[in-house]
């Protein structure tokens, strides 16, 4: 993982948008337990989001082709950003976008529902909110469970943005 301090943060000549982390290293989890495995980690530097500032999280994942329950998740501050199931025999792989905004404060977010099968669509489900200091340190945790023990997860590749309110 690629992990940048505030002082080395790269970022467009204007400073409105910073890669804070990336990494194009696949961890996986294989056959094992079911329950929730954590397979990479971020701390988000305390003070780092401003009360109008965008996180942007972008996650290649692959996983096994069958049609028991493969979840993956995005945590931030252990408020689920992301929670997405692959259950379909023939799903193999998955890119995800996830926004995650303060909401004109410091300590409240929101973003597109959760658990929908794409990122970008219409639902019938609620944003997802949550209320998390960022003036703390923030653990923003890729997570996945499997069903089965002869199940694999990876996480192929992840990239976190800071967007900078304008």
């Amino acid at each position: 993982m690629t992990d940048f301090t505030n002082s080395q943060m790269t970022g467009s000549p204007d400073d409105t948008v910073r890669i804070l982390a990336s990494s194009n290293a696949a961890v996986s989890h294989t056959a094992g337990a079911t329950s929730e495995t954590t397979l990479a980690t971020y701390t988000l530097p305390a003070g780092t989001m401003g009360p109008n500032d965008t996180l942007r999280i972008t996650t290649l994942w692959s996983f096994t082709n069958s049609a028991d329950d493969k979840r993956m998740r995005i945590s931030f501050g252990g408020s689920n950003f992301l929670d997405e199931l692959a259950t379909t025999a023939g799903e193999v792989s998955m890119q995800s976008m996830q926004l995650i905004r303060n909401n004109n404060s410091l300590t409240a977010q929101k973003a597109h529902n959760n658990a929908q099968e794409a990122v970008f669509t219409k639902t019938s489900g609620a944003i997802t909110t949550a209320v998390v200091d960022t003036t703390a340190d923030v653990d923003i945790d890729f997570n996945v469970v499997i069903q089965t023990v002869t199940e694999t997860v990876t996480l192929e590749s992840y990239i976190i943005e800071l967007l900078r309110a304008v």
